[in-house]
């Protein structure tokens, strides 16, 4: 899925959106990843990915690490 970034230079809503997300508030956490570069894929496909987030309670954003299993 490909979003617009949450944070613009015209409001200050960007960081308090992003530790919603994560789930500074509460037990509901979206994981996204930004920046992350897909060419060395090609044109495979993804059949399974798997995303270890580093969580740090009270940060707006934070590394992750993503895991992919490539379809045949």
């Amino acid at each position: 899925m490909e979003w617009m970034s949450i944070a613009a230079p015209t409001n200050d809503h960007g960081p308090e959106a992003h530790r919603w997300l994560l789930g500074n508030y509460n037990d509901h956490v979206i994981t996204g990843i930004e920046d992350m570069s897909l060419a060395p894929l090609e044109n495979k496909k993804i059949k399974v990915l798997t995303m270890g987030p580093l969580r740090v309670k009270g940060i707006d954003s934070g590394q992750v690490n993503a895991m992919a299993l490539l379809a045949d």
